[in-house]
C-alpha cells in the first residue's frame, strides 16, 4: 500500500512539473513584457518631445543641428517603436495608447514652453532629450539583460545602438549650441 501511495506521489508531482514547463514555454517565448513595455514607454516621451521640437523648429529651433537631430530622433525612434509593438503584439502582449503615454513628463512642456519664450529652446530641448535618451539607454540594457528570448536580444540590441548614434549626434548638437555655432 505504501508503495503505490508513493508511486501516485510521484506521478502527480512528475504531472506538475511538466504542466509548469509546458506552460512557461508557450507563456510569452522568454519575452520580459515589463521591462519591454517601459522601453516602449520611453520611446513614446522621445517621439513626443521630437514631434513638438519638429512641429515648432521654424520659430523656436535656432540650431541646424538641433534641426537634424529633433527630425533623426523623430524617424528612427518611431521606427523602433513600430518594431517593439509588432514584437510584443506577437507574443500576446496589447499596449494602449494610455500606457504607452505613463512616462509623459509635463516638466519637460513647461520647460519647453518657457524657453521657447527666453529663445533658449534649443538648449532646453537638448537637455531634456539628453535626459530622456539616458533613461531609454538603460532601459534598454535592462531590458536586454532580462531578456531570454533571442530575438528580443537582438530588437534590443538594435535599438541600443541606434539609440547611441542619436545620442552622439546629441552631443554633437549640445556642442554647437553651447558653441554658438
Amino acid at each position: 500500500m505504501t508503495i503505490r501511495i508513493a508511486l501516485v506521489a510521484v506521478v502527480i508531482v512528475l504531472i506538475i512539473v511538466i504542466i509548469l514547463v509546458v506552460g512557461s514555454l508557450f507563456s510569452s517565448s522568454g519575452s520580459n513584457v515589463t521591462n519591454m513595455t517601459s522601453v516602449a514607454q520611453d520611446q513614446t516621451e522621445l517621439i513626443r518631445v521630437a514631434t513638438e521640437a519638429t512641429q515648432n523648429q521654424s520659430t523656436d529651433i535656432n540650431q541646424s543641428t538641433t534641426r537634424y537631430f529633433a527630425d533623426n530622433c523623430l524617424l528612427a525612434i518611431s521606427s523602433e517603436q513600430q518594431r517593439l509593438l509588432s514584437f510584443l503584439s506577437a507574443h500576446g502582449a496589447k499596449l494602449t495608447t494610455a500606457k504607452l503615454a505613463l512616462k509623459q513628463n509635463s516638466h519637460t512642456d513647461t520647460e519647453l514652453q518657457a524657453a521657447a519664450a527666453s529663445s533658449t529652446y534649443d538648449s532646453a530641448f537638448l537637455t531634456a532629450m539628453q535626459g530622456d535618451m539616458g533613461t531609454y539607454m538603460s532601459d534598454i540594457k535592462v531590458a536586454y539583460n532580462a531578456s531570454q528570448n533571442p530575438q528580443e536580444k537582438s530588437l534590443l540590441a538594435t535599438d541600443y545602438k541606434d539609440a547611441n548614434l542619436l545620442t552622439q549626434q546629441l552631443t554633437n548638437a549640445i556642442g554647437n549650441v553651447n558653441a554658438g555655432t
